[in-house]
């Protein structure tokens, strides 16, 4: 009984940190108006790769990828 007792604690501690993270107000605001007159080029990611400090080991994300802008944004 012991055992369930503390994996029920463990996972109300756990749901309330989830709930913090739910409720939290963003630091920065964004509102998506802003746009550049012109652009020209392209856009490159190679090897980029994330993955948590704990489990540096555990890639979580592996990108590589090229976007080239043929068309000026107006």
């Amino acid at each position: 009984m012991g055992e369930v007792w503390t994996g029920l604690m463990q996972s109300v501690g756990a749901s309330r940190k989830v709930f913090e993270y739910i409720d939290r107000v963003p630091s920065i605001l964004h509102y998506g108006t802003s746009q550049p007159s012109t652009f020209k080029g392209r856009i490159e990611f190679r090897n980029v790769h994330f993955s948590y400090p704990t489990r540096s080991n555990l890639p979580i994300l592996r990108l590589t990828m090229r976007n080239k802008i043929s068309n000026q944004h107006k």
